[in-house]
């Protein structure tokens, strides 16, 4: 967004004659300084809590419904499917998720691990979940220009009896938990990992 809008806002300058000047911002080299001292610093609470998360989940969510015993042959005709997302029901649906307290992206994560559990036929499921990581990061860095985000796994584990509003709940406590470590690297999380299943 701030690439484009300095862009345009440079060519409008250039057209009517004059220039631009461009505002000062965090510099990407600013963020990477401070990205390396803040996971030194946290080593270890990041490595506990991922640790813990990911206690007892050994293999992959098993997408086994996809699987078929033989190749599908191959026909060369593939199709598309297209939804429309437009404001009204964007509203609809931020509005039915604080009726449960909780923001859209608990609602997402939830389906999505009840669309991985009907495919895997497990009620214990990880997945990556994108993290912009630039909020909880060094201050000016919703402006910087880099790249920020992160994919650090979401672990979902249902319960027969468990109500909706319980799942989701449990969704955005995780969520919440885990703004504090979304800056640690997948290696770190996946040694953390390993590290508990080898204890």
């Amino acid at each position: 967004v701030w690439v484009t809008h300095e862009a345009l806002a440079t060519y409008d300058a250039m057209r009517a004659g004059g220039t631009y000047e461009l505002p000062h911002r965090l510099s990407y080299q600013d963020h990477i300084a401070w990205l390396h001292q803040h996971l030194a610093d946290n080593a270890e609470a990041a490595r506990s809590y991922f640790a813990e998360l990911l206690d007892g989940f050994e293999d992959p969510t098993p997408l086994t419904a996809l699987r078929r015993s033989t190749p599908a042959p191959d026909t060369g005709i593939y199709g598309a499917m297209r939804f429309r997302l437009d404001a009204e029901l964007s509203e609809d649906l931020h509005r039915a998720a604080g009726l449960v307290g909780v923001p859209l992206p608990a609602v997402i994560e939830a389906a999505w691990a009840l669309v991985l559990a009907a495919f895997s036929g497990t009620t214990d499921v990880v997945f990556g979940s994108t993290r912009g990581c630039r909020r909880t990061g060094l201050p000016g860095s919703d402006e910087c220009v880099g790249l920020f985000i992160n994919t650090p796994p979401v672990r979902v584990q249902l319960h027969p009896n468990q109500a909706v509003r319980e799942l989701l709940a449990d969704v955005r406590a995780q969520q919440v938990a885990k703004r504090a470590h979304e800056h640690t690297p997948l290696t770190e999380i996946q040694a953390a990992a390993a590290s508990r299943q080898a204890a």
